[in-house]
């Protein structure tokens, strides 16, 4: 059975069996308090178009889409893509009921598009093997997100790094203990203090260059908007992490991310949230990255991921195969 949402209260009360069902897959960003969090800040009712494949009283299958236009052409996109351009991927359980899925997008008859689909998703063979008599297929290369795969305790991952690199981590540090006090925290906050810990995020990535720019979120109110209403649903399940680096008590670097259960692994995925006032010293930046490296091998996970960073603006030493994460852009042109 095929049934197609069309409005956010329906949309909710899925979440169970949605978050279910995004269990293999392991990933946050397919989870239902992403996607409904993107369709209350992006999308009007009218636009939501996410379809449900079921059998025998189970959701088999999920493709969480919505309509917008480009150039006064109506496209079908993966809720949130066009206002976030985040990793994204059809929910589905085996390649039947994906098949199934495909097979209706297809039937809307209009152009669908995926951003960043996982390189080895089934989505994309079973796309290139439709007929050209029913549409045309395009598939345009795209980066992956950067990850830092953690195998050891932080001890030993150190000793990945060379003697310059670790003399330039220890030279940072003494540059902003010059400044004044130090202080690393990474933490949950309790849902009442969600909004003070947000407001100095903003206020931290509004002072470097994307203030300057004007693509910071405190200008951005629809994305603003999305953040919060996210990091409050995240908070309350306890998977929120923020971690701040703090000279004399004020913020001056950032990041916000996820801790998720992946099978037996625990991970940490950054979001597109992390910044450093000062543009000129990348000091207060790599001292918080490391701190959240090291955070993470502490709690003996296995795997960091990056959102919006490319591969190689790691460490050399933390860099990963980038072949392994490579994310293609999709589109389905159907012929009407």
């Amino acid at each position: 059975m095929i049934e197609i949402i069309k409005d956010k209260v329906s949309l909710g009360s899925l979440k169970e069996e949605w978050n279910n069902l995004v269990k293999i897959f392991g990933f946050p960003l397919l989870c239902h308090e992403w996607l409904a969090s993107c369709a209350e800040a992006f999308y009007q009712n009218s636009d939501l178009r996410i379809v449900i494949v079921r059998s025998n009283g189970k959701i088999d299958a999920i493709a969480p889409m919505a309509v917008i236009k480009i150039r006064g052409v109506e496209y079908l996109e993966f809720l949130g893509s066009s206002f976030l351009y985040e990793p994204c991927n059809l929910i589905y359980r085996n390649h039947e009921s994906l098949r199934i899925l495909i097979n209706q997008l297809i039937k809307f008859g209009r152009p669908v598009c995926f951003n960043r689909i996982p390189y080895e998703s089934p989505i994309i063979n079973m796309l290139s093997d439709f007929p050209k008599s029913k549409g045309i297929f395009i598939k345009r290369t795209s980066s992956g997100s950067a990850f830092v795969s953690i195998e050891t305790s932080w001890e030993e991952n150190d000793k990945n790094f060379s003697s310059k690199r670790r003399y330039d981590f220890k030279r940072k540090k003494r540059i902003a203990e010059k400044a004044g006090n130090i202080e690393f925290k990474i933490f949950c906050p309790p849902i009442e203090e969600l909004s003070k810990h947000f407001a100095t995020a903003f206020r931290v990535e509004s002072a470097g260059w994307k203030g300057r720019k004007g693509s910071a979120l405190l200008l951005n109110e629809r994305l603003k908007n999305f953040f919060e209403i996210y990091s409050s649903l995240t908070c309350q399940e306890k998977t929120l992490r923020i971690c701040f680096l703090n000279i004399n008590d004020f913020a001056v670097a950032m990041v916000i991310g996820l801790e998720y259960q992946n099978s037996s692994h625990k991970k940490f995925s950054s979001l597109p949230l992390n910044q450093a006032i000062n543009k000129n010293s990348s000091t207060p930046k790599k001292l918080n990255l490391k701190t959240s490296i090291n955070n993470n091998c502490s709690q003996q996970q296995t795997k960091m991921t990056f959102s919006q960073i490319h591969q190689h603006s790691l460490p050399r030493e933390l860099q990963s195969p980038q072949e392994s994460e490579d994310q293609p852009e999709l589109q389905w042109l159907g012929h009407t």
